[in-house]
């Protein structure tokens, strides 16, 4: 007799009259324990924002070939947090009465899952004072969207630290001019996502034009007599706000003799719109040699002065016919040098009755614009 279920059970046996003896009857209970049924779930591991794996277990201490059935259940979900959830074996069959099941709950780790982060900027090419945009996104490898916050960087440098927006994330600037910049956003990461950089690290490039100005005058042509002074008004105006450096002015192609002077020797950088006067004080006449201007009448009145009295000292003694002759020599050569400056050669130069151009350049930094104006000398 086999007995296949757990219980009290009741047996009893019976023997009929025969020859010398009496029918009996007898009868016994006792209690048949439940088996042991070892039930467990095993470990398992998934990213965040993907379905549960198929989970798995076993089953040991059936008994007779009773036939077992393990499930699962797990109160994690596509969009639980990283973090530990128990999977929890449940079993179905025949005669699970006359088991005790002994269940171990499994583990299901949710871990961070990947992120990606793409950046977009405005512009490439900007001018000084210009902001450009810079606009990132992160978005999840897998399902679910990143929080948390992420940084915009200058190379190194940090720009500003901005949260996330559904995944998206903006932040406007002015970059240094005149130098190409570098720009990356990195994603920090949070509870259910790892951390990224925008195109796996290399940056977007924003170049930034220079600091320039520029020169005008209002009055570009003037007449003047020789000798007096003429104003030329310029306004310097910078292009993006500030100048590259202090603004200094140089001055080429004034008439001989002449000078220029400024009301403002120097712009600082970030004094903006200036104007600024140019006084030309031109010079009288003619300009000649100073030396033979000045030997010219020497000359001539030594050349005078032997003749008016060359009869007495033709008379007179030996050493008056040399000093005679001395005065002559000098006379000569102060006539020669006289005549040579008043000539075309040299640097006399007649400054009345013409026109010049006047080149005026104001440098800042490595840039430098020119004007031209025109005197006219009558």
């Amino acid at each position: 007799m086999t007995i296949t279920g757990a219980g009290v059970v009741q047996l009893s046996a019976s023997q009929a009259a025969a020859g010398n003896y009496n029918a009996a009857t007898a009868q016994t209970v006792f209690t048949v324990n439940p088996a042991t049924l070892a039930v467990k779930a095993n470990n398992a591991t998934r990213i965040y924002g993907v379905a549960n794996p198929v989970f798995t277990g076993t089953v040991t201490g059936q008994q007779h070939g009773d036939i077992v059935t393990e499930s699962f259940a797990t109160t994690a979900t596509i969009n639980s947090s990283v973090g530990i959830y128990p999977i929890t074996p449940v079993v179905s069959g025949t005669n699970l009465a006359s088991y005790t099941p002994i269940i171990t709950d499994g583990r299901l780790t949710i871990t961070q899952a990947a992120s990606k982060t793409a950046l977009t900027v405005s512009s490439t090419s900007i001018n000084p004072g210009e902001n450009v945009e810079l606009t990132a996104t992160v978005a999840s490898t897998t399902s679910g969207t990143p929080t948390g916050n992420l940084q915009f960087f200058d190379g190194t440098a940090l720009l500003g630290t901005v949260a996330l927006n559904r995944g998206t994330a903006s932040f406007a600037t002015t970059l240094t001019p005149a130098m190409a910049h570098a720009i990356t956003a990195v994603y920090a990461g949070d509870a259910n996502f790892m951390a990224s950089s925008s195109d796996s690290g290399v940056a977007a490039r924003v170049a930034v034009a220079s600091l320039d100005f520029s020169v005008t005058s209002t009055s570009t042509s003037q007449k003047v007599n020789a000798g007096a002074a003429v104003n030329y008004p310029f306004q310097i105006t910078p292009m993006y706000g500030s100048y590259p450096a202090t603004v200094a002015f140089t001055v080429t192609g004034l008439p001989v003799g002449a000078s220029a002077t400024f009301s403002r020797d120097t712009i600082a950088a970030d004094s903006g719109t200036q104007t600024v006067t140019m006084t030309v004080q031109t010079m009288l006449g003619l300009a000649t040699n100073s030396l033979g201007q000045k030997l010219a009448p020497i000359a001539l009145g030594l050349l005078l002065l032997p003749l008016a009295g060359a009869g007495r000292m033709r008379k007179s003694s030996k050493s008056g016919r040399i000093l005679l002759a001395l005065l002559m020599l000098i006379g000569g050569f102060a006539v020669t040098a006289g005549l040579s400056g008043c000539g075309s050669g040299g640097t006399s130069e007649k400054v009345s009755g013409k026109d010049y151009n006047i080149i005026v350049t104001a440098t800042s930094g490595s840039i430098s614009h020119a004007t031209t104006v025109t005197l006219q000398i009558k």
